[in-house]
């Protein structure tokens, strides 16, 4: 069994782990049988679960994206079937997007991340040269949505008369979308995780209702970073010295309750405050 396989191969290789990283995937987030839980239940103890905010990235994309994937490189639906076979078409005129993207070093990049961040300034200046018309975005991939993102937005730049979706698409990945995901491969450090989720929040309520009731779905079942401890983390390494103070406070107090020798807790992901104003006031 994996999973159980798994959990062994950690404990042989760590003999007193602190934190486990890894991405979404059920097999190891379980909430009763995954990797990292049977690791803790082997432990007798919790440990801090790091858990890829670039994976977390992807998933509100994927449900605001309605087609359904119809195999690995290919989709149903209008957009979906349109995201094979125009990479030829010419540029047209096109609406130029706000957005700020952050700074970031493209020799650190690869060909279909420098390719992201090309037609995400091109969307953004208005400026959609031929060289970009003759960039081929790389292939179709359902489980790489960076491939699938970066066809939406050249689809997007090569449509005369482009939909009321295909517009809502294009406006996510640019502002929230490609901005977190260079946001997180900048500031890649723990220590960040629960600010990048407050960004990600902050940027989507502008959304109207039907399509921030999705996102805010998909964030309250994969915000992670939410949890205390990681919390905690993000607080002590805050810029702000009463936010460190009021860490270390919380710490203290809770290093004062004295444990139940019986049980620990079982990780649950808390409610999420989605009209927080700072990371701070994500949970209570």
């Amino acid at each position: 069994m994996y999973r159980e396989r798994a959990s062994n191969a950690l404990l042989d290789a760590f003999s007193n782990p602190i934190f486990l990283g890894s991405d979404r995937a059920v097999v190891n987030t379980g909430a009763f049988n995954g990797v990292i839980r049977r690791l803790e239940l082997k432990l007798h103890r919790p440990i801090q679960w790091i858990i890829c905010l670039l994976h977390f990235n992807e998933f509100p994309l994927r449900h605001l994206f309605e087609s359904k994937s119809s195999g690995p490189s290919s989709y149903t639906g209008d957009i979906g079937r349109n995201l094979k076979g125009f990479e030829k078409l010419p540029l047209v005129a096109f609406n130029v997007n706000e957005c700020e993207l952050p700074g970031i070093d493209p020799t650190n990049l690869s060909c279909d991340q420098k390719y992201l961040i090309n037609i995400c300034t091109a969307l953004i200046s208005g400026d959609g040269s031929s060289d970009l018309a003759k960039r081929q975005p790389d292939t179709l991939n359902f489980a790489r949505w960076q491939t699938a993102a970066t066809r939406i937005l050249r689809l997007y730049i090569s449509t005369s008369d482009p939909t009321n979706v295909l517009i809502t698409l294009v406006v996510f990945i640019l502002k929230i979308y490609a901005t977190s995901w260079f946001r997180i491969k900048i500031h890649h450090s723990i220590k960040y995780g629960a600010r990048h989720l407050w960004h990600f929040i902050n940027s989507s309520r502008y959304f109207p209702n039907k399509y921030r009731d999705i996102i805010e779905s998909v964030i309250s079942r994969n915000a992670y970073f939410v949890a205390p401890e990681n919390m905690l983390l993000a607080m002590l390494t805050d810029e702000r010295c009463h936010i460190r103070t009021l860490a270390s406070r919380r710490i203290i107090k809770a290093s004062e309750i004295s444990p139940d020798g019986n049980c620990f807790r079982r990780f649950v992901i808390p409610a999420v405050n989605f009209r927080a104003r700072d990371y701070l006031d994500l949970i209570d």
